[in-house]
């Protein structure tokens, strides 16, 4: 096997996949245009992360590392890889008009009183001016998986819907000051179990019929696959 360490495999250094292969796999899906700016700097910034990814996989399949290091290394892991799907998302929303829309522009309100049956009583208008210029407003990770499983844009696959919330949750850990509880720590919070529901999330969005990857494009993602597994 390939390896990091280059004293100890000389002669088969390991490599992650190239950005240009990520960024070219990409563009199978990622077309310019479409209501979306900046897609080609998208396209690097998922091609930085995914790199990235492998890299945390190689570390857990080749180095000996403490409990606390593997744990931080599933943390980030699971951080990167909802930021992947986050932008997936956002730029399917957006690509096929589903992204929300501000219609309307709140720019005042009046307000009154009125006595009904001796009780008094406040009564408020609140003025909207129709918005003429196309405005996004913006949606986050909730909304938009909520939007996705009900269009079904990254396939009806419920299991991995039903997964994102919760992977969600996980991601939101990066602030370590949001303690709810004693065993609120990451030690408690991040497992095995749960890279690999990300790894499983991540396989089934980047090798969909979204991208219709052949046999060896496929290859490019085994650091994500953990079993043999058909969805």
């Amino acid at each position: 096997m390939s390896k990091i360490c280059n004293n100890c495999c000389p002669n088969d250094r390991w490599h992650p996949n190239s950005i240009a292969t990520y960024e070219n796999y990409l563009s199978k899906s990622f077309e310019t245009g479409n209501n979306v700016l900046y897609i080609k700097e998208i396209k690097k910034n998922i091609a930085y992360n995914l790199q990235y990814l492998e890299f945390q996989n190689q570390l857990l399949l080749e180095f000996r590392l403490t409990d606390v290091i593997i744990t931080q290394i599933y943390k980030n892991f699971i951080i990167t890889g909802i930021s992947i799907v986050e932008v997936i998302l956002y730029y399917l929303l957006k690509s096929r008009n589903m992204y929300k829309i501000k219609k309307w522009s709140r720019i005042g309100k009046n307000s009154g009183y009125m006595e009904i049956s001796k009780k008094k009583f406040k009564v408020e208008n609140r003025i909207f001016k129709k918005v003429n210029k196309l405005t996004y407003i913006e949606m986050d990770f909730g909304d938009m998986t909520k939007k996705a499983q009900k269009e079904g844009l990254i396939g009806n696959n419920q299991e991995i819907y039903k997964r994102l919330p919760y992977l969600r949750r996980l991601r939101n850990k990066l602030h370590l000051q949001i303690i709810e509880k004693t065993s609120d720590t990451d030690w408690w919070n991040f497992n095995k179990k749960d890279i690999d529901n990300m790894k499983e999330v991540l396989y089934f969005i980047l090798t969909s019929e979204l991208f219709v990857p052949n046999k060896n494009e496929k290859l490019i993602f085994d650091f994500l696959v953990t079993k043999p597994k058909e969805y």
